[in-house]
């Protein structure tokens, strides 16, 4: 089963709700792992990028309007983000 999102249904206050979201987890995760003055370069940007987005699929759970759907089923995309979800599958 993959989880899908509907962006084009989510309303002004669920977006808003979904930031605020990801921003606490980042603030949590960061004080968690490191000192409340620390410089950005010299953290880990291996590390960064996995709790980036595991802060934005928790937070996309939780605020967003989203549906289970089988593995087969395909959703066609812009020429623009099926470009963007290229680019995020070579950096992972």
């Amino acid at each position: 089963m993959r989880t899908i999102f509907s962006y084009t249904s989510t309303s002004v206050e669920q977006w808003n709700n979904f930031t605020t979201e990801v921003d606490d987890s980042l603030r949590v995760y960061l004080d968690k792992q490191y000192h409340t003055n620390f410089d950005f370069s010299s953290l880990s940007l291996d590390r960064m990028w996995h709790a980036l987005k595991a802060a934005i699929l928790s937070a996309a759970i939780e605020t967003l309007p989203f549906q289970k759907v089988s593995n087969t089923h395909r959703h066609s995309y812009s020429p623009e983000l099926t470009k963007l979800i290229a680019i995020n599958k070579f950096l992972d």
